[in-house]
């Protein structure tokens, strides 16, 4: 993927991700939502998953457990924070160390 298409996916999936906050922020449910933006309920849900993965290829590599698997705690914050619950003591905020 070259420069362009990747700056464009981060912007595309940033807008998605503020646009995620604010459905959370205004209390609407999905529905009432995609009728509101005019889109699709599997075209949230496709959002949604896209802004989820791109999480998941955040976690660093020193979150994964010595069996190559994401611990239950790495789990549970990156799913807190992809739904904008996380906050400062979340491990998914914290620095690796080297």
């Amino acid at each position: 993927m070259d420069k362009i298409a990747m700056v464009k996916k981060e912007i595309q999936l940033q807008n998605w991700s503020d646009k995620e906050l604010a459905r959370q922020e205004l209390g609407l449910t999905v529905t009432e939502w995609c009728r509101r933006e005019k889109i699709s309920t599997s075209a949230y849900y496709y959002r949604l998953r896209r802004i989820r993965e791109n999480l998941c290829e955040q976690i660093p590599v020193a979150d994964v457990d010595s069996d190559g698997e994401i611990t239950a705690n790495d789990a549970l914050a990156v799913l807190r924070y992809s739904v904008g619950l996380a906050d400062e003591n979340s491990p998914i905020n914290k620095p690796i160390a080297a």
